[in-house]
């Protein structure tokens, strides 16, 4: 009876424990998804601001020259 007793506890700390290391688990790819993804529209940003810059730039050296 006192080995039945003493495995039918539940052990909060080792749940706790292991739901915390499984979200951990989760999270880590998943932010490294999201900077990947994050880096690129950054990247594919500035080289839109940079056409549109270069467009305007030669726009106004046409109207200057």
């Amino acid at each position: 009876m006192f080995a039945f007793n003493s495995t039918s506890k539940f052990e909060y700390g080792r749940h706790n424990g292991a739901l915390i290391m499984f979200c951990i688990v989760l999270a880590i790819p998943t932010a490294i998804i999201i900077l990947f993804l994050v880096i690129k529209n950054g990247n594919n940003r500035l080289k839109r601001v940079e056409e549109k810059l270069d467009k305007v730039l030669e726009e106004s050296e046409n109207n200057t020259g």
